[in-house]
């Protein structure tokens, strides 16, 4: 067994990349298969599809130039409707599609173009690290090139405002250089869930701050009623009145103040927890609203929580960020079977449609509980958007981020030791624990033994009573002991919970941290040292968790399939220990290559 497989490692070391790009023909010809499953099967001819954007020669993460693109849009000639196409058959192959709305690249706002560089970062990563098409993305590409992709009938769809940034929403904006700042996506995003809800009546107290960019000094006292019934769903030139104007104007300037936004010429930007706290604060929104961001959570986990907020009639202010960690804004008002999502831009209804939230299959998207070495897609939202209701609470969200402070580096959790024996002393080190909620976070942190579902034994740590300011965070070293037996699938993690919560919450972590650390491998699943000698150890439970042990520093782990696919990428930043789960995987044999500061080990891993 042991020859077996490593000839199979010597071939997948040197294996290339087994998907290919597509060209602009075969694009259209799957843009027409799906519109035809999906939309015209009443027509008694095919529409003409006419190529309005791709990126094809734009620079990949690395920088390089690229020829291949990573996406292209059609836009019907006959009518409305879209339909975006995957560049590289590694992905899925339809990343959107609008049937009512159109398309212009002339006219595109900036939340769309920050997207749509958001699928050509995920798709050149995928091509960077030799990914393979998944088995569900190529059969796929299949039923589209045999005509037979029909999407599930099902889903939500609520129905929001198709406002805008410019005028006469803006109409109240600073001026700068003679022109009239734009009213940014974070303002117009959230005028829309606000006018949706209808809500509030009138707002609460004042609020100033001085501009990033341009130095403004700005304020609003938020004691004018919203007239929610005289603001029309469209604004079209000629067809609406100065107190309609003036209505949408006020609610638009109102938001960009409590969002703190940086007003410029061309592009105004402001941040999401800004926004949400501003929500709470001045508009009278329901305590328990808070900010959530995707690298947290698997993408099972993540989806459910927006289809929730959908499902309980919340529009939800969804945002993403670019390469310069520009944030960008929208409203997600839907979703179907699929698992596309509806879009509102907020541009006047402008390539309105639905889309996919990420490219990436669910390996590398997220991670929760581990240091899952995802790709970041850098996606927040807006959570629990509502109405006051009696008896809610704050939502405090503690989070790990990595740091570094006086050369001591923080990536989530570090234990003192691998070997984990009941009633022994060891050390954790945690942190950052950053604060992304939208008040200054008051309570107790402590280290807990899990079992593999999450439930806590016992605290392992002494509480320790912290203050952390909006997004600031804490690291330490504490003292820890297991007093309980332990079992296969246990786990170490940082609980939190605020002076007036009363239930223990989950430090996470992301592509970067450490959520929790293994302590027993369940024994059901087995590993074998491919490469013997280099002192690094590998284990694995049922729970879908690899813990790595190195005597020097870890630089990257790599895991593969037996059919040489590559699953998942992940640097360790120096550490001597990470974790990373693969719990979305069949059972089968995978090989994992673990790259130190001495050399290169690999490890074949059983799951069962």
């Amino acid at each position: 067994m042991r020859r077996c497989t490593l000839v199979f490692l010597a071939a997948l070391l040197t294996m290339s990349i087994s998907a290919a790009p597509v060209d602009v023909e075969q694009a259209r010809s799957v843009a027409l298969s799906f519109l035809k499953s999906n939309h015209l099967q009443t027509r008694s001819s095919a529409p003409e599809l006419a190529l309005v954007w791709s990126d094809a020669g734009a620079a990949t993460r690395s920088g390089n130039p690229s020829q291949d693109a990573t996406f292209y849009v059609f836009s019907q000639t006959d009518g409305n409707g879209f339909v975006v196409v995957a560049g590289d058959d590694l992905a899925y192959p339809i990343l959107g599609y609008g049937m009512q709305q159109t398309f212009r690249k002339d006219s595109m706002p900036v939340n769309v173009r920050s997207w749509f560089d958001g699928y050509r970062r995920q798709i050149d990563w995928m091509r960077e690290n030799k990914s393979m098409a998944a088995k569900e993305v190529t059969a796929a590409w299949s039923r589209l090139r045999q005509g037979n992709m029909q999407l599930k009938s099902g889903g939500v769809q609520l129905t929001t405002v198709l406002w805008d940034q410019m005028t006469p929403y803006n109409d109240l904006c600073p001026i700068v250089d003679n022109q009239r700042t734009p009213t940014g996506c974070v303002a117009t995003s959230t005028a829309i869930a606000m006018q949706y809800h209808k809500w509030p009546d009138v707002g609460t107290g004042s609020h100033s701050y001085t501009s990033q960019t341009y130095n403004l000094s700005l304020s609003a006292t938020f004691d004018t009623p919203y007239q929610w019934d005289n603001m029309p769903s469209t604004y079209t030139a000629g067809q609406y009145t100065s107190a309609q104007a003036q209505n949408v104007a006020t609610l638009m300037y109102d938001c960009g103040v409590f969002s703190e936004m940086n007003y410029a010429p061309g592009n105004s930007g402001a941040l999401t927890l800004t926004a949400a706290r501003g929500l709470v604060n001045y508009m009278k929104y329901d305590k328990s609203l808070h900010v959530l961001q995707r690298d947290n959570y698997q993408k099972d986990e993540w989806e459910a929580i927006i289809k929730g907020e959908l499902d309980d009639n919340r529009p939800v202010v969804y945002g993403g960020e670019n390469d310069q960690k520009e944030g960008h804004q929208f409203i997600i008002d839907g979703y179907n079977e699929a698992d596309y999502y509806h879009v509102n831009w907020g541009w006047s209804g402008l390539a309105n449609g639905y889309y996919l939230l990420s490219v990436l299959e669910p390996e590398v998207q997220g991670t929760g509980g581990n240091s899952g070495g995802g790709f970041s897609l850098g996606q927040d939202a807006i959570i629990s958007m509502r109405k006051p209701v009696e008896g809610s609470a704050y939502q405090d969200m503690l989070v790990f981020f990595y740091g570094e402070n006086e050369g001591t580096v923080f990536a989530g959790l570090t234990a003192t030791t691998d070997d984990f024996e009941q009633n022994r002393l060891f050390a954790i080190q945690y942190g950052y624990v950053g604060n992304m909620s939208i008040r200054t976070f008051s309570g107790n942190l402590v280290v807990a033994l899990v079992d593999k579902d999450g439930n806590t034994k016992e605290f392992i740590s002494g509480e320790e009573p912290v203050t952390i300011e909006i997004e600031r965070g804490v690291g330490q070293e504490v003292p820890c002991t297991i007093t309980q037996t332990i079992a296969p699938g246990d786990r170490i993690r940082l609980l939190y919970k605020s002076s007036d919560g009363s239930e223990w919450q989950w430090v996470r972590g992301n592509g970067n941290t450490t959520g929790e650390i293994v302590v027993a491998a369940d024994p059901s699943t087995s590993t074998e040292d491919i490469t013997a000698g280099t002192g690094v150890t590998v284990s694995y439970d049922a729970a879908g968790t690899v813990q790595v042990t190195a005597p020097v520093a870890i630089k990257e782990v790599v895991l593969y399939d037996m059919n040489g696919r590559l699953m998942k990428r992940q640097p360790a930043a120096g550490n001597t220990q990470l974790s990373l789960s693969y719990d979305s995987y069949p059972a089968g044999i995978y090989v994992l290559e673990v790259v130190t500061a001495e050399g290169r080990s690999n490890h074949k891993l059983v799951k069962r």
